[in-house]
């Protein structure tokens, strides 16, 4: 298992992709269209899973598709439009920019990509030729929000925070389902994961879970506007970000 950053020129570690390499490879959240991720080692791909479709984890989809030409897109089923169509596309753009502002510029949007879709629900496993990956499904983040569980890792995509500048920060953007994503992490605490893998902040331990929850029980993490103060791009990206989540957790 590879983790690599992801995000945009300005600051690449804020997105973390994952790559899965088995019999068949699974590229999980490719990033955003602006992302910076070197994938030159993988030489061939199978799938490419999607969590969520928030335009930093999907944007380099259609790029992905492209280069890995027997690839598939692994997402949650009910929502393949959203890539795949221009309607759907349209509003996937406009929703992020209605949530993101600015920062939409920043990560760049989503184009359309091809129909090569499978869709998956709670309790499916994408096989990686005689391992498997289940899928784990996990709202309150968005409706389509997916988890992954292989082999004692649990891949949370945005279900279960960020850990950005060795700061936690919530993940709870507006609007936000706040008791169905309690619910997803008391489903992803009773996993035992040994690790998580973050989309914002790479592998922590897995007992950040319980501690997350607790935070977010609570609506209120330690953290100022000085804590993630780190400078130029990136700390105005980093403030932007906690802003826009505290709004959801706070239900503003």
């Amino acid at each position: 298992m590879h983790a690599i950053p992801s995000g945009p020129p300005e600051y690449p570690e804020i997105m973390t992709t994952y790559v899965i390499c088995g019999e068949k490879t699974a590229i999980i959240d490719p990033g955003p269209s602006n992302s910076v991720v070197d994938l030159g080692f993988v030489d061939t791909a199978s799938y490419v899973i999607l969590t969520h479709l928030h335009i930093d984890h999907v944007g380099l989809v259609k790029e992905t598709m492209e280069r890995y030409k027997e690839a598939k897109i692994v997402m949650k089923s009910g929502y393949r439009k959203y890539l795949t169509t221009d309607e759907g596309v349209r509003r996937l753009n406009e929703s992020a920019r209605e949530v993101l502002g600015d920062l939409v510029d920043v990560y760049g949007e989503v184009e359309k990509t091809r129909d090569d879709v499978i869709e998956v629900e709670d309790g499916d496993t994408v096989d990686l030729g005689g391992k498997k990956i289940s899928v784990i499904y996990t709202p309150g983040h968005a409706k389509h929000h997916i988890s992954l569980f292989y082999e004692g890792m649990l891949f949370a995509g945005d279900s279960a925070g960020a850990v950005l500048n060795g700061v936690m920060m919530p993940t709870t953007p507006p609007p936000i389902d706040l008791e169905g994503y309690k619910e997803s992490i008391k489903k992803q605490i009773s996993l035992s994961p040994f690790s998580v893998g973050l989309s914002h902040g790479g592998i922590v331990d897995g007992k950040f879970l319980e501690e997350y929850l607790n935070l977010v029980n609570k609506g209120e993490f330690n953290v100022t506007e000085e804590d993630l103060d780190i400078g130029g791009e990136k700390g105005e990206m980093l403030k932007k970000h906690f802003r826009i989540n505290m709004k959801g957790l706070k239900g503003e």
